[in-house]
């Protein structure tokens, strides 16, 4: 039909590099989508928290932010007993269980948090030992004249009255955040549900569906995809590589004092790039395949015919 009517094969090239303008961009989004996806599951964010709480030196980071150092001179808190405090064993546990309240928060299911006042007085009594020494160090000469157990009543003291009442305090916050990231306007159920991976992909089959009606003739669809899935996959492999890459690093190194706690965030978002990358890759590669064998099979059939043709006549 093609050859009988040209203008269709015009149109249909119109039509598709047009559609394959829009293709490519949403090839190209679909990785980078289901790359911020991962980055707001709840099992990541619960990993994530533990990993910063594991490996960030939460004592030099407070001893070296001068507004932190200000603010606990304000309150009486020497920068010692503020090190040791957040040195400890028991604010690290502390801080693991807020962890938990952030995923819940980020999935939507949040409604109390787990740092409960049983969940602080146990805590309390298992580190005991350390929190009356980081207490000494906060009143030495007052805590000087007490004894260990009566040291140990003011550990408990402290823990149920100041800590249980921070709780409460951190619960009130947990829901307030709940609510302004699952407000009306907000798209984070959808990147969470991965809904939004899920219409890219949906668009970009559309998409490709379109273009190879468009170049039916001869299969050469398969040709338009193959280019178009190669074209998109190398700026997706740009960007996971520079994501990952030491460039990123130093960035991070100049401008934010804690580099370390976006190390596992950069290494999500770059390892799920790049797979993504290497999925259109291979996608192009597998197209553009079956473009030559289906072409191929095609010219040995048309040869075996012409050659066929004259002994028939």
């Amino acid at each position: 039909m093609e050859r009988k009517y040209p203008v269709l094969n015009v149109f249909g090239v119109i039509f598709a590099v047009l559609l394959s303008l829009l293709l490519i961009p949403t090839l190209i989004a679909a990785p980078i989508v289901n790359g911020l996806s991962g980055l707001v599951q709840p099992e990541f964010l619960q990993g994530l928290s533990a990993e910063i709480v594991e490996e960030m030196d939460l004592a030099e980071q407070f001893a070296t932010d001068p507004e932190v150092a200000q603010s606990l001179a304000d309150s009486g808190l020497s920068p010692e007993a503020a090190q040791a405090l957040m040195a400890s064993q028991f604010v690290r546990e502390a801080l693991q269980l807020v962890g938990q309240d952030l995923a819940q928060v980020a999935q939507g299911t949040f409604a109390a948090t787990a740092l409960t006042e049983e969940e602080v007085l146990r805590l309390a009594e298992v580190h005991k030992d350390e929190l009356i020494a980081i207490l000494r160090l906060i009143e030495p000469e007052v805590m000087a004249a007490l004894s260990d157990d009566e040291m140990a009543q003011v550990v408990e003291a402290f823990a149920g009255e100041e800590l249980v009442g921070l709780a409460d305090e951190l619960e009130g916050t947990m829901i307030t955040l709940q609510d302004t990231l699952y407000g009306e306007e907000s798209v984070l159920p959808v990147f969470i549900s991965g809904t939004l991976t899920w219409i890219t992909v949906g668009i970009a089959l559309v998409l490709a569906a379109l273009i190879f009606l468009c170049r039916l003739r001869r299969q050469e669809g398969l040709m338009w995809l193959g280019i178009d899935a190669a074209l998109a996959a190398l700026p997706v492999l740009l960007i996971g590589m520079g994501v990952k890459g030491a460039q990123i690093r130093q960035l991070l190194t100049q401008q934010i004092p804690a580099p370390d706690i976006f190390d596992p965030i950069v290494r999500r978002f770059g390892s799920s790039t790049l797979i993504g990358g290497a999925v259109l890759l291979a996608l192009a590669a597998g197209l553009i395949a079956g473009f030559v064998l289906l072409r191929d099979r095609r010219l040995k059939k048309e040869a075996m015919m012409a050659a066929q043709l004259p002994e028939i006549l």
